[in-house]
């Protein structure tokens, strides 16, 4: 009897562990969804800070700096039109995918050494 009591404990004790482990993960995704709507949250106030700037002093150096920001940092073509006097990108530089640049030539091949060579210093 001793045996199956002690199986028992374990048994009991391992659905603890799993219960455990569930209320950690949920705890878990439930900050990282915290972390994100805080994030979204802070660019949106940010957003609006800088367009009131932007219309307060359209030709200050604050609404200078944030156009070229805009203009070198916004990919998206759809992104783009949603900015008043933001031209299109060039076909070139259209963004291959998720915002990022597309590849206008491919990197330069790197020759490696030959093995148990050494370059001067």
């Amino acid at each position: 009897m001793p045996r199956q009591k002690l199986a028992d404990k374990v048994e009991a004790l391992r659905r603890q562990q799993a219960e455990l482990a569930a209320k950690i993960k949920e705890a878990e995704a439930a900050e990282r969804q915290k972390r994100r709507e805080d994030d979204r949250r802070r660019q949106d106030v940010a957003g609006r800070v800088a367009l009131i700037l932007l219309d307060q002093q359209p030709e200050g150096e604050f609404a200078r700096l944030f156009r070229a920001a805009l203009a070198d940092q916004v990919r998206g073509p759809a992104d783009r039109v949603l900015f008043e006097g933001l031209p299109p990108l060039p076909a070139e530089e259209m963004p291959a995918k998720r915002g990022r640049p597309a590849r206008t030539a491919p990197p330069p091949a790197t020759e490696a050494a030959p093995a148990g060579s050494e370059q001067a210093a």
